[in-house]
């Protein structure tokens, strides 16, 4: 079993050692923090293990919703990253994201992990449809003042 000691000040990784069973934490700054670690090196670091539940056909202009579950016997997953292939992203395991144009976005999530290894989920969503628009675009006419001709 490995101790990381990490300074909330720096953040500089220090290993530390147990000596008879004890774990000793030199002197330390009033109103200072540490944060120790506790990495068992007998148990590989992994991915976390991700499911997803994401449309595979969606309607151009209407919001749909990518939720990302994680395994609990898994690796804890920290945060979560979503690409919709067109530009745009978001984080967070349930999020909602409206495609504007019909195509077929390859998008991504990428679920970073305790262990310091990601996990990445490629799909495809396919987006029909014409996006609805509250203005007629053949009526659009160029502004003019009022009163100028």
């Amino acid at each position: 079993m490995l101790l990381i000691l990490q300074s909330a000040r720096v953040l500089a990784n220090h290993t530390v050692a147990i000596e008879a069973g004890i774990l000793v934490v030199g002197p330390q700054p009033p109103h200072s923090v540490r944060l120790i670690k506790i990495v068992d090196t007998s148990v590989p670091a992994s991915a976390p293990a991700v499911s997803l539940d994401v449309p595979k056909v969606a309607q151009s202009g209407e919001a749909v919703n990518f939720r990302a579950m994680t395994a609990p016997e898994g690796a804890p997953a920290l945060s979560y990253h979503w690409d919709f292939g067109d530009g745009t992203t978001a984080s967070g395991p349930e999020v909602a994201h409206t495609y504007t144009r019909a195509a077929a976005f390859n998008a991504k999530l990428t679920v970073e992990g305790m262990d310091g290894i990601a996990a990445e989920k490629d799909f495809t969503v396919d987006v029909q449809g014409e996006l609805k628009t509250v203005f007629h675009l053949p009526e659009n006419r160029r502004y003019v003042e009022p009163g100028a001709n």
